[in-house]
Parts: C-alpha cells; sequence; structure tokens
C-alpha cells in the first residue's frame, strides 16, 4: 500500500490523424484520467493516488475515429515515494515504460556455442573453489 505519482508526456505529432485519448485505469478505483492529443504534446500526471497491494493500474489508449496517422508516445512514469530503490538508500521507488518494458525488436540475442562453453566453464568446480 502507499501513494504514487504518475508522470509522463502524450505526444502525437501526425497532422494526418485526428488523435488518440489515453486512459489510465484502476482495477480498484476505475478511471483515474482520460487525455486526448491530436497534433500536439500533453502532460499526463496524476499526483498524491493512493494504491494498494494487489491493485493493477492499466494505461490504455485509443483512436478517437480513423486509426490512420494516430502514431503516438507515452511512456507514463510511477515514483512511490514512501519505497526506496533496491541498493539505493533514499531514492524514491521507480517504474519506468520507458526502461522497464522490454522492445521486441532489442531482445537480448541467445549465446553462441563458445559463450555457452565459457559459462558452463565459469559455473564449474573449478572456478568456484580456491585451494
Amino acid at each position: 500500500d502507499g501513494v504514487v505519482d504518475i508522470y509522463a508526456e502524450l505526444l502525437h505529432q501526425s497532422e494526418e490523424g485526428d488523435g488518440v485519448v489515453c486512459h489510465l485505469l484502476s482495477s480498484r478505483q476505475g478511471r483515474l484520467g482520460e487525455w486526448t492529443a491530436a497534433n500536439r504534446s500533453v502532460l499526463t500526471t496524476l499526483t498524491d493516488l493512493e494504491v494498494k497491494q494487489g491493485e493493477a493500474l492499466d494505461f490504455a489508449t485509443v483512436c478517437r475515429g480513423d486509426p490512420k496517422g494516430d502514431t503516438y508516445q507515452w511512456a507514463p512514469t510511477i515514483t512511490m515515494k514512501s519505497a526506496e530503490m533496491p541498493g539505493m538508500a533514499g531514492m524514491a521507488k521507480r517504474w519506468d515504460a520507458r526502461s522497464n518494458f522490454l522492445n521486441p525488436d532489442r531482445m537480448p540475442q541467445p549465446l553462441g556455442p563458445w559463450e555457452e562453453l565459457a559459462q558452463v566453464l565459469l559455473l564449474s568446480n573449478e572456478f568456484i573453489w580456491v585451494e
């Protein structure tokens, strides 16, 4: 349980599209926010939002009428001041959509045969025990 702040910039730069509508929904509290952007930038912020353990926050985006040209960017950051980042004393806990969610185009490549062999050797007893 705690209190969070949510901040993001909703960016819709296409002159062709009619814009997008972004929603922030809570499994416990329902709709918390709605923002519309059409060929402009909009700040989407919510402060002092009380959340409970197990509550889901969903960030949803829909096109307004025609999906053509409705490319957008929206990467919310959630900050909980009452919790600290692991190993970073004094720094508020943060979840950043831009850095905490993996782009499928940037998936890590599997290890090659030589890399797998090196990994196995590093995990073997000969490297673990020093006599």
